[in-house]
């Protein structure tokens, strides 16, 4: 079988997404209420890719600012990210795991005092990054990849 997708003008395409996780990155991108052309393939074969399954995006128009890119780096923390301009590649980026994590992530704990005080936003210490661990900087909470997959502030 094979997939014909159309090149893009300019914008950005996200390869190596782990399988089934497209969606999850259109959403925390934000596309579905933008008015950009985009194209999600999902579970594409793939030898470099664990389960050998990969998820590849291509958004029409849109270049990711940081706070994309460290959305990027929960969910999919080994994508590439390649920059598109008139038709061509014109940069191409693996997505990194910063060493923290301020406001994407919510704090299980009721009492931590980012979820009790509006003007505190939360802020994570990466521990371990595969698979993905984190620390709350005000209560110590410790997050792994399943749950922080679930509480990722939108």
């Amino acid at each position: 079988m094979n997939l014909k997708v159309d090149v893009i003008n300019n914008g950005t395409v996200i390869d190596h997404i782990p399988g089934g996780r497209g969606l999850l990155c259109l959403k925390l991108l934000g596309v579905e209420s933008l008015d950009n052309t985009f194209v999600l393939l999902s579970n594409v074969v793939s030898s470099k890719c664990a389960g050998g399954k990969k998820d590849i995006i291509k958004i029409e128009d849109k270049f990711l600012s940081p706070i994309d890119h460290n959305k990027l780096a929960i969910v999919a923390p080994n994508a590439m990210v390649n920059i598109v301009k008139d038709t061509q590649v014109i940069d191409k980026r693996t997505v990194s795991i910063p060493d923290r994590f301020f406001n994407l992530i919510s704090c299980i704990n009721p009492n931590c005092v980012s979820n009790v005080e509006d003007y505190i936003l939360s802020d994570f210490a990466v521990e371990q990054k595969e698979p993905l661990q984190v620390r709350c900087a005000y209560c110590d909470w410790v997050a792994k990849t399943k749950y922080i997959l679930g509480h990722i502030i939108e």
